[in-house]
């Protein structure tokens, strides 16, 4: 086991050197960072011009996702 404990070791010295910058962390949690692949929603030229018009299109009522905000 010559990696025991290494991570410990590791955060230890990362620790180290953020507190000698003026930086002192509190504890947390770690987060996974993946990114993950969704459908996307493409309007048509009418929707768009309908939305412009402050209009919802009538594909929007039938469908809600339609209605949640889109990168």
């Amino acid at each position: 086991m010559k990696n025991a404990h290494l991570d410990e070791v590791l955060f230890d010295k990362f620790l180290e050197m953020l507190e000698s910058k003026g930086i002192k962390p509190q504890g947390g949690t770690l987060v996974d960072g993946t990114f993950v692949e969704v459908p996307r929603q493409h309007n048509t030229k009418e929707e768009n011009e309908q939305i412009k018009n402050g209009e919802v299109p009538k594909s929007f009522e039938t469908n809600k996702h339609k209605l949640a905000q889109k990168d």
